[in-house]
């Protein structure tokens, strides 16, 4: 049997990456500026202040490049000091979202 690693469609990169997720509470559009924690080509872990459920849409942006990615949530992790760790896929694949800096 192949480990979780084997099968990743991409590697995970430890970066920190500015951006500004957009979303829906219910019935409360809102705006928040964070970051990154983990990268890949299909998304990654930020950090969310706003309750976010897994499959809510989202939108982010790279601040730094104003580049703008629909994606959704995949996973919501427990919340430390009002944040929570989320994890993001894209709605399809960049190589050039988080700065250009992933390379294979």
């Amino acid at each position: 049997m192949s480990s979780l690693a084997d099968r990743r469609r991409s590697p995970r990169i430890l970066l920190r990456v500015p951006v500004l997720v957009q979303g829906d509470s219910p019935g409360n559009p809102y705006k928040e500026e964070t970051y990154s924690l983990v990268v890949n080509h299909h998304g990654g872990l930020i950090l969310v202040s706003e309750r976010v459920e897994a499959g809510q849409n989202l939108i982010l942006k790279n601040l730094a490049t104003k580049q703008e990615m629909k994606c959704h949530v995949v996973y919501v992790g427990p919340s430390s000091l009002g944040r929570a760790q989320v994890g993001v896929e894209f709605s399809e694949p960049s190589m050039t979202f988080w700065e250009g800096l992933i390379r294979e």
